[in-house]
């Protein structure tokens, strides 16, 4: 979408920053300064010594208040550019005062700044850390003749010290501007700041220190003496004696220190200061605490044919707009105030028209606007098939003073609901209906309806005589008239490069109308080439007498091939209207490379895929089943249109019929589409529903159940549908976990593989961990339980699917 400025002059945004300042005039305060942090209180020295407490914070200073600003503006020549000249007096924060004289030029955007606000409060300063106690003293060892002597006390954490508080801003400083009463389209250059200055933030208090761990108890002390002594023998004997005096205990801890204890806030917001405007008059002077400002209360907006549909390239009428001055002062009681639509999104605004807002408007009155405004929505053309063209866009306003060479800013935004409006075309076209496939020879109505969404009539003989009409013609065909014919509802054959023309005469209000034309093949139609038509909806223009499309719509026949039965088919081809004739082709060259008979059902041409339904006496009678026994169904599973919606022709098979393919040992194969479009669930045997046969003990127990199974490859069917629980016995530290039922899983479905190699099995673990008994320091969890099923053999019936 293209996005263009506003439709009145402007400032050149390329040219200047609109936002800029063309002058700035500051007497704010400064900032107050910080408390100083608290210094941290040192650790304690020695053995079980205090540590230190750590130092207040300073205060924070407020900010400085704000000093004061008066102006005049008056309008300068200054060769032809806008411009006025300022004389500023300031005093600053300080009290110190000066004057200042300006010339500015106001053509390309930008304001006079005039700030005086408070300055901002210091942060409150944080305390100090209490220092940590010192270690206790270690305890005397034992000796001989003593116990060892326990450890001292820890010293005690300092104190922690204490924060500020953050201080109060500065006062916001005093401002005039002063104008005469001529002059009060200036005011909109001004913008002013005479808020307090934000408080300080508070500091925190500091943390009490750690209390010092207790001194150690001293170490024990073991020694041994040796005696002698004789026997009831009179031998001489000796004998050892081992000796210990007990070690002290370790000292307790010191307490933490307590942390800071002020009271800690932040600093208040300054008071906020004054802002006035005095108005010159020759007999007077009238003061105000603000300029004027619009705001657009509400408005209306038709589209010009008054249908209720606004469709591209048609003018609307912008109307009743009321406006509200939301200031505290009259507008210029000399100067238009211009209120025009802004140029953006779908609205392109009549060059330079605008409307006029009543002059003086006084604080809180209404106006009533009168007159209209004007804009064309964008244009839009189809270029490609598609629903009905629909977006959605807002109609916004500006409020301009050109005096000021300035926008009013908030007159009005995109949240407005009045703005919003909806772009589409007053009719659409309905999706063509058809069959999609037709053999040589065959024909097809095809449908169509035609529907307003406006509530007046179009058509030539219609209410507002705008010609509607229709064409249905060849587009891309890949067929020419030699094999197609179409036919209108009359049943005449239509010219094949002008096709359907046809003019609705009138189309009533809300009135859907359906149309329908017949297609037909050629008996010598070559298989699955395609014939494609467009329709192609017209509409004249809002305005002008030209008739322009507004909506495409695509259909596509294609050739099929009627089903012939193949006797011993090796191969059934399942094809449908988005199969190509380069597809057939390279399919049969691949079978006859391979020795393959091959059979071609078109499942949109058929109009299903039931492999049980007994087919007609021209193809021998019969089902699909029994064609293809032994053989393999190759599915081209391209998405295809069917009464419930887009389909992919692998969903057609029913769950009975891929259960009836193992008996007669028929394979399939799903040719495209994504990985994960074939639901493997769906062709497991037994079904996913299905409730198990069987519930054992135990791996072992399933593995015996299945010892019968022995290799079934030709010697009928056994589905298996089983499951067994899994138990782990283990110490209370090794708790049961998931990948340890998966491991009982794998090696399960291992043991399967080996001792069936013909059987294909799905085992799937399911962790549910429960205990069940303990004795002792042993317990006995339930792990889960694993589900074993069959499916199709590996040997007879194979599903693949292989994606695009």
């Amino acid at each position: 979408m293209v996005y263009r400025q506003h439709a009145l002059e402007m400032p050149d945004a390329d040219s200047a920053e609109p936002d800029r300042s063309l002058a700035r005039l500051v007497v704010s305060g400064a900032h107050g300064a910080n408390g100083a942090h608290g210094a941290p209180g040192g650790s304690g020295v020695g053995a079980g010594a205090d540590g230190h407490p750590g130092g207040d914070a300073s205060q924070a200073r407020i900010g400085q208040s704000a000093g004061a600003i008066r102006v005049r503006l008056a309008p300068e020549a200054h060769e032809g550019d806008r411009a006025l000249r300022l004389d500023a007096w300031l005093r600053g924060p300080d009290g110190a005062s000066h004057e200042r004289t300006e010339e500015i030029a106001f053509d390309e955007g930008g304001f006079i700044d005039l700030r005086a606000r408070g300055g901002r409060g210091g942060d409150g300063g944080v305390g100090g850390d209490g220092g940590d106690g010192a270690r206790g003293r270690r305890g005397a060892n034992a000796t001989r003749y003593s116990s060892g002597g326990n450890g001292g006390r820890g010293g005690d954490g300092g104190r922690g010290g204490n924060g500020t508080s953050g201080a109060s801003g500065g006062s916001g400083g005093n401002v005039e501007v002063a104008v005469s009463g001529d002059d009060t389209h200036l005011l909109m250059l001004v913008r002013h700041d005479v808020r307090g200055g934000d408080g300080g933030v508070a500091g925190r208090n500091g943390r009490g220190g750690s209390g010092g761990a207790g001194g150690a108890g001293g170490s024990s002390h073991h020694w041994t003496t040796t005696e002698s002594y004789r026997d009831a023998n009179g031998n001489s004997r000796t004998r050892t004696r081992h000796h210990s005096n007990p070690g002290g205990s370790s000292g307790p801890s010191g307490s933490a220190g307590s942390p800071g204890r002020a009271r800690l806030h932040d600093g208040a917001d300054g008071p906020d200061g004054r802002f006035r405007i005095s108005v010159h008059y020759a007999d007077r002077v009238e003061a105000y605490p603000d300029r004027y400002r619009l705001r657009l209360v509400s408005f209306q907006h038709l589209c010009a044919n008054r249908d209720g549909v606004y469709e591209p390239d048609e003018r609307v009428e912008v109307r009743g707009l009321k406006v509200m001055n939301v200031g505290a002062m009259p507008t210029p009681h000399n100067h238009d105030v211009q209120l025009a639509l802004e140029s953006e999104g779908w609205v392109w605004p009549d060059r330079d028209a605008h409307l006029l807002l009543p002059r003086a408007l006084g604080p809180g009155e209404i106006a009533d606007v009168e007159g209209s405004l004007f804009f064309t929505i964008g244009d839009w053309t189809p270029d490609a098939p598609a629903d009905a063209f629909a977006a959605a866009d807002h109609i916004m306003q500006g409020a301009v003073l050109p005096a000021a060479h300035r926008a009013f800013e908030g007159y009005h935004g995109p949240e407005d609901p009045q703005g919003r409006f909806d772009v589409r075309f007053p009719v659409q076209a309905s999706v063509l209906e058809s069959l999609h496939s037709l053999a040589p020879g065959e024909a097809a109505k095809v449908r169509f309806a035609v529907r307003s969404v406006s509530a007046r009539s179009f058509g030539h003989a219609g209410e507002l005589g705008r010609e509607l009409r229709f064409r249905l013609r060849p587009e891309g065909s890949e067929l020419g008239p030699e094999h197609v014919t179409l036919h209108d509802d009359t049943g005449a054959a239509l010219p094949w490069d002008e096709g359907w023309l046809l003019r609705i005469a009138s189309l009533g209000p809300r009135e859907t109308r359906s149309f329908e034309a017949t297609l037909s093949f050629a008996p010598d139609a070559p298989f699955y080439r395609s014939a494609r038509f467009r329709l192609s909806l017209e509409l004249e223009r809002p305005h002008r007498p030209e008739v322009r499309p507004v909506q495409l719509r695509d259909f596509e026949w294609r050739v099929a091939r009627r089903y012939r039965r193949v006797e011993g088919c090796d191969l059934l081809l399942v094809t449908s209207h988005r199969t190509t004739r380069e597809q057939i082709e390279a399919w049969e060259r691949l079978a006859a490379r391979l020795g393959l008979s091959v059979a071609i059902w078109d499942c949109s041409l058929e109009g299903h895929l039931d492999l049980r339904a007994e087919l007609g006496a021209h193809v021998g009678g019969g089902s699909l089943l029994a064609h293809v026994s032994g053989g393999t169904v190759v599915i081209l599973d391209a998405a295809i249109e069917s009464a419930a919606g887009p389909a992919r022709p692998h969903r057609l098979l029913d769950r009975d019929a891929i259960a009836l393919m193992k008996t007669r040992d028929v394979s399939v194969a799903v040719i495209g589409g994504q990985e994960g479009d074939v639901d493997i669930v769906r062709w497991l045997m037994p079904d996913d529903a299905s409730e198990p046969d069987a519930r054992r003990e135990s791996p072992a127990a399933l593995r015996d159940s299945l010892a019968g199974l022995g290799d079934l490859h030709g010697q009928g069917e056994l589905d298996v549908h089983e499951v067994c629980e899994v138990h782990h016995v283990g110490f209370f530290f090794e708790p049961p976990s998931e990948a340890l039922l998966q491991r009982r899983a794998e090696s399960l479905s291992r043991d399967l593989r080996d001792a069936y190699p013909n059987r294909r099995f799905v085992v799937s673990p399911r962790y549910a961990p429960e205990e069940v008994s303990s004795v002792g320091l042993v317990k006995r969890w339930r792990l889960g339980e694993i589900e074993v099923r069959t499916t199709l053999e590996s040997a007879r019936g194979r599903v693949v699917h292989v994606a695009d």
